[in-house]
Order: structure tokens, then C-alpha cells, then sequence
């Protein structure tokens, strides 16, 4: 969980300049799901996470991570890396948090953008049908 900072910024650097494009698509947002983790858990993860300002930390236990485009810009989100950003940061690099409880929620703000949901479940769910 070092590479926390390195891997929040690199990833939001990349969703920024990839992610983007001028053709509008339709909001479409997973289903909220509900955190199952211990306030011993959350306090850590409050603590951990606290510094990036990508990140937040609910007292429930779901963490949000936030992506926005610039304002007024004409760019889009691309469904696909939506789809692979939210995955890749809850189930790869935060997996040590869904495996505890959480659930990550994922927001791409901005013209196209939407909310993911994941929690374990989810993660195994999708992990096997990426092989």
C-alpha cells in the first residue's frame, strides 16, 4: 500500500488524458452496495487514505474515489475506461480494503461520467470473466 501515491496519481493522469473524448454517452451507474467492515477498519483506512484528495472515506465504510474532467471542457468519459479505471483501483489497488468490508465506489464526474460500485463479490465476480 506504499505505492498508493504513485499509483493515485498516475492513475488519474491517465483516466484524464485517455478517458476523454467528444462524443456524449449515457449515464449509466451501478447499484449501490453496502459496506460490511468494522469501525476499527474504517479508522485505518481513514488514516491511510486521508491525504490523497482523491479519495474519501465515509464513516459507513465506503470509500470514494473521484476523477472529474476540467470544467467546461467539450471532452466525454469513455464507457471502457470507466469500466477498466473502476476495477483496476477496486480490485487491484484497493483490493486490501474490499477484502476487509468496504465498498469502493468509483465517480467519474463530469460529461459521460458515472459511479461503480465493488465490493468483493463483485471483484471475484468480474475477475473471472476477465480470464
Amino acid at each position: 500500500m506504499r505505492k498508493l501515491p504513485q499509483i493515485a496519481l498516475a492513475l488519474s493522469t491517465s483516466i484524464l488524458m485517455v478517458g476523454c473524448q467528444s462524443i456524449q454517452d449515457k449515464l449509466k451507474t451501478s447499484k449501490p452496495l453496502q459496506p460490511n467492515t468494522t469501525q476499527h477498519f474504517i479508522e485505518e483506512a481513514k488514516a491511510e487514505l486521508n491525504q490523497y484528495k482523491q479519495f474519501d472515506v465515509s464513516d459507513e465504510g465506503m470509500i470514494t474515489f473521484t476523477a472529474q474532467l476540467p470544467r467546461f471542457s467539450t471532452y466525454t468519459w469513455k464507457p471502457v475506461v470507466i469500466a477498466e479505471s473502476s476495477y483496476q483501483i477496486a480490485c487491484e489497488e484497493l483490493r486490501d480494503f474490499t477484502k476487509r468490508g468496504f465498498v469502493v465506489k468509483t465517480w467519474f464526474a463530469g460529461r459521460g461520467g458515472r459511479a461503480e460500485y465493488y465490493n468483493m463479490a463483485r471483484c471475484e465476480e468480474e475477475a473471472s470473466s476477465r480470464k
